[in-house]
């Protein structure tokens, strides 16, 4: 049989006493007393009764029309390297996607007309990871 974790009444783990032989934190599928834990006979219990061709519903959350004011660029190849994007006199840090393959650029919207004109985006080393 399959030792299972001892819990008291409320559930909670029953630890081991070390000055005993028996190991109180354990106890086997058989030493399971079932009215210890469940007290409910004398309550009745009501249950309704679904119709089984009824199917749920699943809740569609609301389309988000506010913009973000960032948006993402992305490098188009694997990269060797993380590399800062330039756009003007700013200077924004790349970041590695989960798999350190590619460099993810967040860019605030105001300028992604001018991230657009730089070169790397351009020449398609540089993509914009935005669906618009």
């Amino acid at each position: 049989m399959a030792r299972k974790r001892a819990r008291n009444d409320k559930g909670h783990y029953i630890k081991d006493d070390p000055n005993t032989e028996v190991d109180e934190a354990w106890t086997d599928d058989e030493e399971i007393v079932e009215d210890e834990f469940i007290d409910d006979e004398d309550e009745e219990v009501i249950v309704e009764e679904v119709d089984p061709t009824r199917k749920a519903k699943q809740a569609k959350a609301p389309k988000n029309t506010n913009k973000s004011e960032f948006c993402f660029f992305v490098t188009a190849n694997p990269e060797a390297g993380v590399w800062d994007f330039i756009i003007g006199d700013d200077r924004y840090s790349g970041f590695w996607d989960a798999d350190r393959s590619y460099v993810h650029w967040k860019i605030p919207r105001a300028i992604k007309e001018n991230a657009m004109k730089h070169h790397h985006v351009w020449s398609g080393r540089i993509l914009p990871a935005d669906d618009e």
